[in-house]
């Protein structure tokens, strides 16, 4: 699995999405929060709990175009969830998934954009809208800690063309732009060498060894 944050210098006069060719459809804050603390006091490291959307939900980059995962969308990440190359990083035991456990994994990922108001969405191409992959943030308990990671899977035949980093970017813009949040994280195994060359070149750096699912990570992060 690939999780990155990138970072490339603003221009004047331009936001970090417009100088990246993000666009996002607009959205607005729950009003019990402001400044990205609950009404009332809070952590100031303490990421919103829920964004109120307003309609269309998509997530457009300059050859993507992304919507949240439902629960009917097992087909589509069966082109992932279903490839042992893919599969490789994506599971403790590194074995394709079947039915049942794909759809649990449509469905939870489903549920946190029903609970919190952002999430994972899925990615299709522009010109034939071909499935690409998914992307997004989403709440994470990390070695008892609550935090924003950014996740992404591309299928297999469009690896190394750049478009996991466009998918991520878009997400990183939203996360941090339109939903305040502080601090994202990133993880991946020991051995996945080229995860953690593109989150250093993106901006992450190596925070701690974490073991996630019975298996050694390499913790990335950022904060702002």
């Amino acid at each position: 699995m690939l999780y990155l944050f990138h970072h490339t210098p603003v221009p004047m006069g331009q936001s970090w999405g417009q100088a990246n060719g993000v666009y996002s459809r607009r959205w607005r804050i729950a009003p019990r929060e402001v400044d990205g603390r609950p009404r009332g006091g809070g952590s100031a490291m303490q990421p919103r709990s829920r964004a109120v959307i307003e309609a269309p939900l998509s997530l457009e980059t300059a050859r993507l175009i992304g919507r949240p995962v439902n629960g009917g969308d097992m087909g589509y990440m069966r082109h992932i969830l279903g490839n042992p190359q893919c599969m490789r990083w994506l599971s403790a035991d590194g074995r394709p998934q079947n039915d049942g456990q794909m759809q649990a994994i449509a469905d939870r990922l489903a549920s946190h954009w029903k609970s919190h108001g952002f999430g994972v969405r899925l990615f299709f191409q522009r010109g034939g809208g071909a499935f690409a992959g998914w992307c997004g943030l989403r709440h994470q308990v990390v070695d008892g800690c609550s935090e924003i990671e950014l996740l992404y899977s591309l299928r297999h035949s469009l690896w190394q063309r750049g478009l996991g980093s466009e998918m991520a970017r878009a997400a990183v813009n939203e996360g941090v732009e339109v939903l305040g949040f502080r601090r994202v994280v990133a993880f991946t195994l020991p051995d996945n060498v080229a995860s953690q060359g593109v989150m250093r070149a993106c901006g992450l750096s190596p925070e701690r060894d974490i073991t996630f699912a019975g298996l050694p990570h390499v913790l990335f992060s950022k904060a702002w």
